[in-house]
């Protein structure tokens, strides 16, 4: 029995209906990015959202998380962006602000000593 070497894996991996097979997939994912994209302007556009906000790192955070969660991700309903959402942004907020307080004082306190 002859040994198959890598180079003929290669060769093998490259040709055939498995070639096909990536170039229908990177087709279809195209087709579905141009669609989610036209959709993200149409949410820009109807919403009067400056196109700017899209140089915010957090819209690109934003898509990685969703990403990450795959297809299954069902976006926030208003109630929780509105309450539960904005309420731990705001205490989150409010936590860093008692850190930056905390070091105000200390500097006040050291620049009169």
């Amino acid at each position: 029995m002859k040994e198959i070497s890598s180079k003929d894996k290669e060769k093998r991996a490259t040709s055939g209906s498995e070639s096909i097979q990536t170039t229908l997939n990177q087709l279809l994912k195209k087709d579905i990015r141009e669609e989610a994209c036209r959709q993200i302007v149409r949410f820009f556009y109807t919403s009067a959202i400056p196109f700017n906000y899209v140089k915010n790192p957090e819209f690109l955070k934003a898509f990685e998380l969703v990403a990450k969660h795959g297809p299954s991700f069902k976006p926030s309903s208003y109630h929780d962006i509105k309450e539960k959402y904005l309420k731990q942004e705001m205490d989150q907020t409010m936590n860093l602000l008692k850190e930056y307080k905390l070091e105000w004082k200390k500097k006040r306190l050291f620049n009169n000593v």
